[in-house]
């Protein structure tokens, strides 16, 4: 595997009917190959839609990662991995506590929006993540 990497990622490009699809990660590229192969999907992007949560008073936003449309159903996906718990720096123990939090911002945002959340992790569909050969960009 060939790109940028950091933290297990890789800039990577997912071809879906002729329209190339940005990814940040490793498991971006294998969520996307996920719901093409599992769930037949229609449309997949980039998502572009803004959400703004507290964080214990800290204004912070997030943005998912991608808008997937099947033929039954539309979702907002996120997708993570978390660190490791052992040895962990303050950054990873901070990001694993924002990715918890994210999580339910998602599940209330998907509500609000009339889709489903999706929430994609290389453990929960670790066939898929150690299969896909993304190509770098």
């Amino acid at each position: 595997m060939e790109g940028k990497t950091n933290f297990n990622s890789i800039k990577c490009t997912y071809m879906f009917r002729d329209q190339e699809i940005r990814c940040d990660s490793k498991i971006e590229y294998a969520c996307l190959n996920y719901f093409e192969t599992v769930f037949d999907a229609i449309e997949m992007k980039r998502c572009d839609e803004s959400i703004v949560f507290d964080d214990n008073g800290r204004k912070r936003r997030f943005i998912p990662d991608f808008i997937i449309e099947t033929s039954e159903d539309c979702f907002i996906v996120e997708c993570k991995s978390f660190a490791s718990v052992k040895n962990l720096n303050e950054k990873w123990r901070k990001y694993n506590e924002l990715s918890i939090l994210k999580r339910d911002i998602l599940n209330k945002f998907a509500a609000e929006t009339h889709r489903k959340p999706f929430w994609f992790t290389k453990d929960l569909h670790a066939d898929y993540y150690n299969n896909v050969k993304p190509i770098a960009r």
